[in-house]
């Protein structure tokens, strides 16, 4: 009888434990499948900064920090140039001649220099401004130097809100502390973009086999392939949030991903919005920079024998590449900690 009792208990206490998980886990969704949600039982958080005035507080924080960031930049660039390379200026010489060909072909030699810098432009940052056949030490090198400059500049910015004086020096040596943290979300996050994956495979196999050429066929698998990629960007968005997360002190990757996911709660596609605007912020200062280096080059080029040869356009490129880098990590960082300005706990 007294085990009997003992096992009821011990039942009616798990019981107990799951009814509060679930009674917590549900607190946070207001929303309810196939029922109307209440207004009185969904509270929108308060809105943050608008679009634009977000895009420029992100910008007036690197600005603020531009004497670390600057240095930071100039670091990575180093490295880059070192270690991975940079677009030779031979290849870019014969893109420039491609295009010349290419506005002869089009309007008989009467080609704009604007229009042609505009399609340099486009075509550089198409196939890309660094090395186009990097060895694999190479590709491994680039990928660490992007992954150095988003914790350096994720770090640099939570001692500077914490209101400490840094160095880069500093940043340099503490920011791949939550390496192996954000490396097992980042393992994650591969995970769930495999439905993508697998629709660019279908894909591929689709266009050889010209399954795509009738039309129920295409308008099957564009349904079936939208599909797939909303399943990995709906389950992706609270990852690249734990991203973020994982690079508090101390915070481990499954408390991160919780913590991601009590953020995004009822804001997923909100959140998507705006990293889509994160990337039209950074699109004005990639036609500032890389444009006029275009026709700095061009007019140099032609102005004196003296300038051939000078890799003036792979290194605007692959400064603002850079600068790209830090762009987007202080945008992340800056949105991830307005996330957690509008978190209210839930007491239970």
């Amino acid at each position: 009888m007294g085990f009997k009792t003992s096992v009821r208990k011990s039942f009616v206490a798990q019981k107990s434990k799951v009814h509060a998980k679930k009674a917590h886990y549900l607190a946070g969704r207001p929303h309810r499948s196939f029922r109307l949600t209440r207004k009185e039982d969904y509270k929108k958080p308060h809105p943050p900064a608008q679009y634009i005035k977000f895009i420029f507080q992100v910008f007036g924080m690197i600005k603020k920090n531009k004497k670390v960031f600057f240095r930071l930049l100039l670091v990575s660039a180093l490295a880059s140039i070192a270690l991975v390379g940079i677009m030779s200026q031979d290849r870019y010489e014969s893109l420039n001649e491609a295009m010349d060909e290419t506005s002869d072909e089009v309007v008989a030699g009467n080609f704009s220099g604007f229009g042609k810098t505009t399609m340099l432009f486009i075509t550089t940052v198409a196939t890309g401004g660094l090395n186009q056949n990097p060895t694999e030490s190479q590709q491994i090198f680039n990928v660490l130097i992007m992954i150095l400059i988003f914790l350096a500049t994720i770090w640099i910015l939570r001692q500077r809100l914490a209101g400490n004086d840094v160095r880069m020096r500093d940043a340099l040596y503490n920011a791949f502390s939550p390496l192996v943290s954000i490396m097992l979300v980042f393992i994650l996050l591969l995970v769930q973009l495999i439905p993508i994956f697998v629709a660019f495979i279908v894909y591929s196999s689709a266009v050889e086999t010209n399954f795509l050429s009738n039309g129920f066929y295409a308008l099957f698998f564009w349904i079936a392939a939208g599909g797939l990629g909303l399943l990995s960007v709906y389950l992706a968005v609270p990852t690249v949030i734990a991203v973020i997360a994982a690079t508090a002190p101390g915070l481990y990757p499954m408390q991160a991903l919780h913590n991601a996911g009590e953020l995004v709660l009822g804001k997923r596609f909100k959140i998507i919005f705006r990293f889509i605007w994160g990337v039209v912020g950074i699109l004005p200062v990639w036609i500032i920079v890389v444009l006029p280096a275009i026709l700095l080059d061009s007019l140099l080029k032609e102005f004196s024998d003296f300038f051939e040869g000078w890799p003036i356009v792979p290194v605007a490129f692959l400064l603002v590449s850079l600068f790209s880098v830090v762009y987007f990590s202080t945008y992340l960082y800056m949105y991830y900690r307005r996330l957690l300005d509008e978190f209210e706990p839930r007491n239970h």
